[in-house]
């Protein structure tokens, strides 16, 4: 989230860490009635770096708002790249 939680509340710090291969409440990852078992769940207002091999060539993803969280979901997803903004 936007700001760092303190070492003493570690169950705050878990629920918002970045779930890998699951949603939310450790449920499937579920896009527009689509399950897929490979993917990172964030919390809301969360930023996350993922680093890209030196040599890759390509970047694919896939963004959205998965389906157990219903309309109440807003996202904005910016992607960089060799310090400049690539997509928002």
């Amino acid at each position: 989230p936007f700001v760092e939680l303190p070492k003493q509340f570690p169950a705050l710090t878990q629920y918002f860490a970045p779930r890998f291969d699951q949603g939310r409440d450790d449920a499937a990852l579920r896009l527009d009635g689509k399950s897929y078992t490979k993917g990172i769940s964030l919390h809301s207002r969360t930023e996350i770096t993922y680093r890209v091999p030196a040599k890759s060539r390509k970047f694919l993803a896939l963004a959205g708002i998965d389906d157990s969280v219903g309309s109440e979901g807003h996202v904005t997803v910016k992607i960089s790249g060799d310090g400049k903004e690539l997509y928002s």
